[in-house]
């Protein structure tokens, strides 16, 4: 399961500084279920007893990322309730509180002073969740951790249910949540007998399974989630079911409900069976299995009161072992070998081994069919699932068919499932002649064919039409399809252009004195009209949109470079048929500009410069990021021994891709000294470490950082011992330290002596000015960097008026949303099939009057997504523009949607982002001339982004999410002018 939250809380009783250590054990080792399943985890940590330092933390854990804080208060007094960074837990006044949206899916949890921890969980989206479990325990029995005051929407709950007790450990299931909103509160309580011994304590709270998605009115058989019908069975029967269960996929699971069209009761089933062949992974994890809802309350609808019963298809004790039954084809003479023997359950109405699990019930999860006839066989059945979850365990992918509800005769008929797919589904050739029509004659040939059996390959004229019930006979069926075809006076578009592969009328050839490339396709020729897309291999940002013209010139390419192209074609039908792309070629672009040289100066991103301290041994303790004064950044160490570091991470992605670095060193300009100087001999080397993009896990300044690994060490260093107020400049950078300056995203710089301490117990350093000094904006440190380009590049950060924009499904503004994350930004569509788009807004009156643009490309951060990438199914990714503002001003508009731009179509996307060794950021194409000529040097330009196709209408939430204006400044929109010197 995708969003499972976990609250955690470790309590270490000790007077030295640590950091909690259980909160790594996420998987309890006693039987009770829940934290066996429930992997991604948003927990707070808390350290130490009563008058000891520790630390304690609130963030989020993923299975993918590992735990992120969001807040760290670190050398605090537990408790001390006039330190506002104290662990609040004990103070009854100070609950927990965790509130669940379920219009959104949107989690929120709230302790203390900590703030809020939102996070959106898709699984609950819409369908809210069915209970909650809650445990506490500690590694020692003498050290009791329990949560206290439970409350569910403001009132004591009378169904926390499964509450056990033992060695220091507290279970309960909260459960009837209904499917609905709903806040629980509560008080962490630590209690402990002795002192100053290390012990740990966890509180943890994990989600439950979302609520079923509601099938369809008087459906007996609907496919849910990650189940489609697919031509990979046996060849005489090729439509099947395929479920899949992948574990980092969203929903992580398929299923197959049945919902009997008549009551029926448990008893009534004679048979419950299926054929099937596992492609990926086996069997485990209760997966794959037949989930059986029981009217347990005889309500005869499906509400609170009912319970699933759980036939595993997995043979016990362990439910691993696949049953050997024949399936599909029992018939080896007639049917491809490779589908011979296939699987099928067998009856498992009629199994008399322990596979049925009855727990929900109050029995074993080892329990037999008559004990399941004993406890509910009179009971109706509401639903019947076939369900593959195993994901979580190992990936899953499982082909089904002939999925078998039989009853006893006399009482209802079988209900099967054969996986053949609805007529519209597949292909239909209901033009059997090939004259563009459906008309007489093709009745004709369908006339002449009637009622013959023997229709293989092209036998019959093609008159056995409908691939989805292909017998080899022309019959009624076929009659039918012809029919609808016939009323709809349309046969759909399902055929490429010609020529299929495409081929080039004039290969790629560069324009002389140029930077351009030009080239044509063949024209390509389809009923439904053609238009064509040109794919640069070597350089895919300046891929062409679709357009109607067989010719495209690329412009803007890097001299004496060759670039290599492809082309393809799609017709204009619904179905947007494509082409193969044509073979590749390639041309060397001529150039005319000469590279020239460039000094630019970064000052370091605020907050990520900081002064660090280790604990005196080597292992990075604490950091101030903060400090604004003249001695911010220290260089040297503290009274009690502990060493200083200075980190600098710099936002260096505005370097043109072209830089050919010659220089690089760092500015500092000295505040103040205390006690012996570093420089003056104890400190060894003032070395400078490089790290490409950070030393950490992320930009965000770390503890760590004093001591992580560096991507290359010693790469300069400071030589001479600053006076008050004066500047120091390092040596410049060695080879390997230009090569690791980052040209997508952050560079990050260690500054440390190589001799760690003085070792007397005094306090000796120096003092720098950092980054969020206001007044003296020249003492700021500074990475000063030499380069070439023939391109060089100004990065322009987007400004607060940025968001996302949606519409009410019909293409008209109807909201939007000003948030700050990843996914602030939004390009695809949303549950309701309502289209986001994306705004960003740029001061361009700060580029300089000496400067001509010659190149103008967008650059977004990538976030979180969610369902299938639009760049998928959402046609061309474009940008518009517009000066100085869409609609009536330049704040956010739900209009903006939709109002004419100034330009439209000035660049557009090719990808999604992909590499992550590039930062995972998106870059445009550059922007055509009518883009680069309505820059607005005198105000503001605002860009929207989109997909040409607003919604692909399958009620599912599917984007791409990326960062805002209010993100960190590495991830902030950039618009990337590159210019000439005039």
């Amino acid at each position: 399961m995708e969003c499972t939250i976990v609250v955690l809380v470790a309590i270490l009783a000790t007077t030295t500084f640590a950091h909690p250590e259980m909160t790594d054990v996420v998987v309890s080792e006693d039987s009770w279920g829940p934290f066996l399943i429930y992997k991604n985890l948003v927990e707070t940590r808390a350290g130490s007893s009563p008058g000891a330092y520790g630390d304690w933390e609130v963030g989020i854990r993923t299975e993918a990322s590992g735990f992120t804080p969001v807040v760290s208060y670190n050398n605090y007094i537990w408790p001390n309730a006039t330190d506002p960074n104290s662990w609040p837990g004990d103070d009854p006044n100070n609950l927990f509180t965790l509130t669940f949206t379920k219009e959104t899916g949107t989690i929120d949890f709230t302790l203390g002073y900590a703030p809020t921890l939102s996070y959106d969980c898709n699984d609950y989206r819409g369908v809210g969740m069915d209970k909650v479990y809650m445990m506490a325990r500690s590694d020692d029995n003498e050290r009791v951790c329990t949560i206290s005051e439970l409350k569910v929407n403001g009132a004591y709950p009378n169904n926390v249910s499964d509450l056990v007790a033992s060695d220091g450990q507290t279970y309960a299931t909260i459960r009837y949540l209904d499917y609905e909103d709903f806040t629980i509160t509560g008080n962490i309580i630590f209690s402990y007998e002795d002192e100053a011994e290390r012990s740990e304590i966890e509180a943890l709270i994990a989600f439950g399974m979302p609520g079923p998605a509601p099938p369809e009115p008087n459906d007996t058989w609907t496919l849910v989630d990650k189940a489609s019908i697919v031509a990979e069975g046996p060849p005489e029967n090729p439509y099947v079911i395929k479920l899949e269960s992948i574990g980092d996929e969203v929903p992580p699971w398929g299923s197959i409900l049945f919902t009997p069209p008549e009551p029926m009761t448990f008893n009534d089933m004679n048979e419950l069976s299926s054929d099937f062949e596992m492609t990926l992974g086996t069997f485990g994890g209760g997966s794959p299995r037949f989930s059986i809802l029981i009217d347990w309350n005889d309500s005869h609808i499906i509400d609170e009161g009912d319970k699933y019963a759980f036939i595993y298809w997995g043979t016990p004790p362990d439910f691993i072992d696949v049953p050997v039954h024949n399936g599909w084809y029992v018939d080896e003479q007639e049917q491809d070998p490779n589908w011979a023997e296939r699987n099928n359950t067998g009856n498992l109405m009629t199994v008399a081994d322990h596979r049925v699990d009855l727990t929900q019930f109050g029995g074993l999860y080892t329990s037999t069919i008559k004990e399941a006839k004993n406890r509910f066989g009179d009971k109706e059945v509401l639903q019947i699932s076939l369900v593959l979850d195993g994901g979580w365990l190992l990936d899953q992918v499982l082909l089904v068919d002939n999925i078998k509800v039989s009853l006893y005769p006399g009482i209802y008929p079988t209900y099967l499932y054969d996986a053949n797919p609805e007529v519209s589904e597949v292909d239909i050739i209901c033009d059997i002649n090939g004259d563009g029509e459906v008309t007489m004659p093709d009745l004709c040939i369908m006339a002449l064919n009637w009622m013959r059996n023997d229709c293989t390959g092209e036998n019959c004229d093609n008159a056995d039409i409908a691939p989805a019930v292909r017998d080899e006979t022309v019959n009624n069926i076929d009659f039918g399809v012809l029919a609808g075809c016939w009323q709809d006076g349309v046969i759909p578009d399902m055929t490429p252009p010609d020529p299929n592969i495409m081929t080039w009328a004039s290969e790629p050839n560069a324009i002389a004195g140029t930077n351009s490339i030009t080239m044509t396709a063949t024209v390509a020729t389809d009923q439904s009209g053609v238009e064509y897309y040109f794919k640069n291999v070597t350089l895919p940002t300046h891929n062409s949109n679709w357009q109607a013209s067989p010719t495209y010139i690329d412009t803007e390419l890097e001299p004496q470079t060759e670039y290599t192209y492809q082309v393809k074609a799609r017709d204009l039908s619904p179905n947007k048929n494509e082409t193969q792309y044509s073979t590749p070629a390639s041309a060397v672009a001529q150039g005319s500009a000469d590279a020239i040289e460039v000094e630019d100066i970064f000052i370091p991103v605020p907050p990520q410069d900081a002064r660090l301290w280790d604990n005196g041994s080597g292992t990075g303790a604490g950091f101030d990021r903060d400090d604004s004064n003249y001695k911010a950044l220290r260089l040297g160490d503290y009274n009690t021994n502990q060493s200083y570091r200075i980190i600098l991470g710099f936002d260096t992605s505005s370097l043109p891709t072209d830089a050919e670095i010659i220089s690089a060193k760092v500015r500092l300009t000295c505040g103040a000294k205390e006690g012996t100087s570093p420089f003056d001999g104890w400190g060894g080397t003032c070395a400078i470490d490089i790290a490409s993009p950070y030393f950490g896990t992320s930009e965000d300044i770390e503890n760590a950082d004093w001591h992580n690994s560096a991507d290359a060490y010693n790469i300069a260093q400071f030589t001479t011992d600053p006076e008050p107020e004066n500047p120091i400049v390092s040596t410049e950078f060695n080879a390997a330290g230009l090569a690791l300056i980052n040209t997508y995203g952050p560079t990050q710089l260690r500054i440390r002596f190589t001799v760690a301490r003085s070792v007397n117990n005094t306090g000796d350093f120096v003092g720098f000015y950092s980054a969020e000094q206001e007044t003296y904006l020249d003492k700021r440190p500074q990475l000063i960097i030499r380069y070439t380009s023939r391109t060089p590049t100004l990065a322009i950060s987007g400004i607060e008026q940025d968001g996302r924009v949606y519409d009410n499904g019909a293409g008209v503004g109807e909201d939007f949303r000003d948030e700050t994350g990843a996914k602030a930004l939004r390009l695809g569509d949303y549950a309701t099939n309502q289209s986001y788009r994306s705004i960003v807004t740029f001061d361009t009156s700060v580029f300089p009057e000496n400067y001509s643009i010659t190149g103008v490309m967008l650059k977004l951060a990538h976030g979180t997504d969610a369902g299938i990438s639009p760049f998928n199914w959402g046609g061309t990714c474009t940008i518009d523009l517009a000066v100085p503002y869409f609609h009536t001003s330049a704040d956010l508009e739900a209009g903006d949607w939709e109002a004419p731009a100034t330009v439209a179509n000035v660049a557009s996307f090719a990808s999604a982002p992909s590499d992550p060794n590039e930062g995972d950021y998106m870059i445009s194409s550059r922007f055509n001339a009518d883009g680069r000529m309505n820059i607005n040097l005198d105000g503001l330009t605002q860009l929207r982004v989109y997909f040409t196709t607003p919604t692909n209408n399958n009620g599912q939430q599917d984007f791409l999410g990326f960062y805002s204006e209010e993100a960190v400044e590495t991830r902030k929109p950039k618009l990337l002018i590159e210019y000439s010197i005039d």
